[in-house]
């Protein structure tokens, strides 16, 4: 079993936190479809947090898709996940993110074509094989 981290940052409600770090998990592969999370009892020592904490947050996550329950053996990441959070994520940027770093731009008469010379860069610096 995969620990998840117990700082939390004071100004997010915790249950929220952990949904998130479940999500990054997930879509790091560290949590693959098919994989057991930990119990709530076990998260909650783990965190030094609530039970409930731990319960609404896998509430969440299990009426999102992304864990369900096996009765008697506990909750598992779904097979669909995965796509569901790289979708919401790529929503996300295009609807929210992009639109504000065009705005940005605009704001800074900044060619795009910086930004795309820039991403360039990044990748090479990254050591990305394609790049």
């Amino acid at each position: 079993m995969i620990m998840i981290t117990p700082r939390f940052n004071p100004q997010v409600v915790i249950y929220a936190q952990i949904e998130q770090r479940i999500k990054e998990k997930i879509l790091s592969g560290e949590y693959p479809a098919g994989t057991q999370i930990p119990s709530v009892r076990q998260l909650a020592a783990e965190l030094e947090t609530n039970a409930n904490t731990i319960f609404r947050a896998y509430e969440n996550l299990q009426n999102e898709g992304l864990i369900y329950p096996k009765k008697g053996l506990g909750l598992y990441v779904s097979e669909t996940a995965e796509m569901l959070l790289r979708d919401e994520a790529y929503r996300v940027l295009t609807e929210e993110e992009l639109p504000e770093l065009f705005a940005q731009l605009k704001v800074l008469n900044m060619d795009i074509l910086e930004v795309v010379r820039r991403h360039a860069d990044w990748v090479k610096q990254q050591g990305d094989p394609d790049a």
